[in-house]
């Protein structure tokens, strides 16, 4: 008596190599985006200063911008940062609401937690825009700090990754791997019968 071809497996492989290969081929597509808005970004730390009055969007990281606030509010502690000396401490930050949206402002850097300050309730702001996660997406390191904050130093775009080739070679490892299982279970199957 033969035994029926394993279905299941054979599907489930037919299914997920396919698309761990497609997922791989994304990664590769991406990698070359992350390239160019990489090189994007770099050009932006050397454009001139520009008045800001959009949304922005991932292609305007680390551009230099001026920001008319028209409500800024109260500043609060926002993590650890380094002013432009190297000297760590925390972030002093407040949000921004503007004619285009909105965006939070790194005004300075204090070494002390427990410092509290009131900002005016409207300002013109110049800074470097800095991507973040969350809403809003972007943070303004301001150029300048009021006082007793120091101005934070601003990232630059060496500290985005672009780390799609390793998620690729993992997408086409898996699915490597899988034919190499499916192979041995095929094999074991065959042997069995």
């Amino acid at each position: 008596m033969t035994r029926r071809w394993p279905i299941g497996p054979t599907l489930l492989v037919l299914v997920a190599v396919p698309v761990m290969i497609a997922l791989g081929l994304w990664q590769l597509q991406r990698m070359d985006w992350k390239a160019q808005l990489l090189a994007q970004m770099a050009a932006n730390t050397a454009a001139p200063v520009a008045q800001f009055s959009a949304t922005p969007v991932a292609a305007d990281a680390f551009r230099r911008v001026t920001i008319d606030c028209a409500s800024l509010s109260p500043p609060r502690i926002a993590g650890a940062a380094q002013d432009r000396s190297g000297r760590p401490g925390f972030r002093h930050v407040a949000r921004c609401e503007f004619s285009g949206g909105a965006v939070l402002v790194a005004l300075g850097v204090s070494p002390d937690p427990a410092l509290t300050m009131s900002g005016p309730a409207t300002a013109r702001l110049s800074g470097t825009l800095v991507p973040r996660g969350g809403d809003p997406a972007f943070l303004l390191v301001s150029d300048t700090a009021p006082p007793p904050l120091a101005p934070e130093a601003p990232p630059g775009p060496d500290t985005v990754s672009n780390n799609h080739l390793p998620y690729a070679l993992q997408w086409f490892g898996f699915a490597l791997t899988l034919c190499i299982i499916y192979a041995a279970y095929v094999r074991r199957w065959r042997a069995a019968a």
